[in-house]
């Protein structure tokens, strides 16, 4: 639990997360070629893995938790596949909720030392084409194994975002910065987490569920 004076509630990082998962979007739809919105935007999936792997932790009812994500992935698919191919049906990238999904099941695989389940979790992290790929599933995976070792999170991000993804790059003086490597900065709020649930309950929870799949439906109809 971080004791410093500046500190985040679950539901302050949530809520970040959020807003900075709309920046990205927004870069990627209605201001294209904005490449700071993408790269603030790249810092919202960590802390959604993070909040996930904490989740896992908390959950009471780890299949109630498993069939949330499902149901909004489903839910959330046809507004992921709008925004970003203009189609309805899109069945080369899926929407992050299953990538949330394979992260929590495999936390579970892997307390329960079931690697031939975490294997097949990782093949599906795969071929199914979540979005984050394999390494997002790792990443809430990693969060889990590594929770309470900060600077062990840290390599993580480094090495999954520095070199995990090919994509787009930017030149910071002579040196050549991936854009996902932005993603490595989700741990200064991450480390600012203090414990604590914070205001919000369930209104809240569901609401963010809810503005995932709305929000890209309304930029995929744009």
């Amino acid at each position: 639990m971080n004791k410093s004076n500046i500190s985040l509630t679950a539901t302050q990082l949530r809520l970040l997360a959020l807003g900075l998962m709309f920046i990205d979007h927004l870069g990627r739809v209605v201001f294209p070629g904005q490449i700071w919105m993408i790269c603030l935007g790249r810092l919202a999936f960590p802390i959604f893995a993070f909040q996930t792997a904490e989740g896992y932790r908390h959950t009471h009812d780890f299949g109630a938790y498993c069939v949330r994500l499902l149901v909004f992935a489903l839910i959330s698919e046809i507004p992921f596949d709008l925004m970003l191919s203009g189609s309805a049906f899109w069945a080369g990238h899926q929407n992050v909720m299953l990538t949330l999904l394979l992260g929590l099941l495999a936390c579970r695989a892997w307390d329960e030392q079931k690697w031939w389940k975490l294997a097949l979790i990782a093949l599906a992290g795969v071929v199914t084409f979540p979005d984050y790929g394999v390494l997002g599933v790792g990443t809430v995976l990693s969060f889990h194994v590594l929770r309470g070792q900060g600077l062990l999170q840290l390599a993580m991000l480094v090495v999954i975002n520095w070199f995990g993804y090919e994509g787009q790059q930017l030149l910071i003086g002579a040196i050549k910065v991936p854009v996902q490597a932005f993603a490595i900065l989700a741990i200064v709020p991450i480390w600012l987490y203090n414990g604590e649930k914070g205001r919000g309950g369930k209104w809240l929870q569901y609401g963010s569920y809810l503005f995932y799949p709305l929000h890209m439906l309304i930029l995929g109809l744009m």
